[in-house]
């Protein structure tokens, strides 16, 4: 058992990187490039992403193993295919805001080139919010394989946490071995909950506005559910006398 979960998660944890490094690459540019130039080019590259956005993942992955066939490359491919789109539309809110800026248009005022200003420019400014949303596709992209794999789509050669959830489901449970469940569930559960922290932490500390919002005051968001009780005055302090008062 122990060694399946420890060879399990090195096919988890490449599913998990590669197709977030695969996502975060299409999004990137679909983002960068919709956003900076605008027009025609910005709503059809954002009519693909609606439309991919409408479509649920999972169904729409199930279908594509099921037809294309199940292989561990394949299920990278299409987890890349369809998780790319967020990254995108960040990418894209935050090129609109900087190419506004002033270095921007001073660098169009001396000649610098479409390519220039998105390479040397625009890019350097979304890197921090591209990799917080990249650790956060990681995570994402581990549950899709492993929910793959569950359903009997995944490689069926290699050891992943997924196929030993569909192993357990299938075989050991009717044998009575419940416990086999709990090892790759937890798993599942820990490193996708580690990565959804740093992710979020990540993105954080990259934009601080964040912090401004209501939830990430814990008093703000106990007082959603509980009224807070009123803060306590602060005693008066007590005027000196003098000799010409007595």
């Amino acid at each position: 058992m122990f060694s399946q979960l420890i060879y399990g998660a090195r096919v988890s944890l490449l599913v998990g990187f590669t197709a977030s490094f695969v996502s975060m690459f299409i999004g990137t540019t679909v983002g960068l490039i919709s956003g900076f130039y605008g027009g025609k080019v910005d709503n059809f590259l954002m009519r693909i992403v609606d439309f991919l956005l409408v479509i649920p993942d999972l169904p729409l992955a199930l279908v594509i193993i099921a037809v294309w066939g199940r292989g561990l490359w394949k299920i990278i491919f299409v987890i890349s295919i369809l998780g790319w789109t967020y990254t995108a539309r960040l990418v894209r809110s935050q090129t609109l805001s900087i190419k506004e800026r002033q270095f921007v248009l001073r660098a169009r005022a001396i000649g610098a080139s479409n390519l220039r200003i998105i390479v040397r420019h625009v890019l350097p400014q979304v890197i921090p919010l591209i990799i917080a949303q990249a650790v956060l596709d990681i995570s994402a992209s581990i549950l899709a394989e492993s929910s793959l794999s569950f359903l009997g789509l995944g490689d069926p050669t290699l050891v992943t946490w997924g196929n030993m959830l569909n192993f357990a489901f299938e075989r050991a449970i009717s044998r009575q071995a419940w416990w086999f469940l709990l090892p790759p569930g937890f798993a599942i559960l820990w490193v996708s909950m580690a990565l959804i922290l740093m992710g979020s932490t990540l993105e954080e500390i990259v934009n601080p506005r964040i912090k401004s919002h209501h939830l990430f005051d814990p008093r703000r968001m106990v007082s959603l559910v509980l009224p807070l009780p009123p803060e306590p005055l602060a005693p008066a302090k007590a005027t000196p006398t003098t000799q010409e008062d007595s």
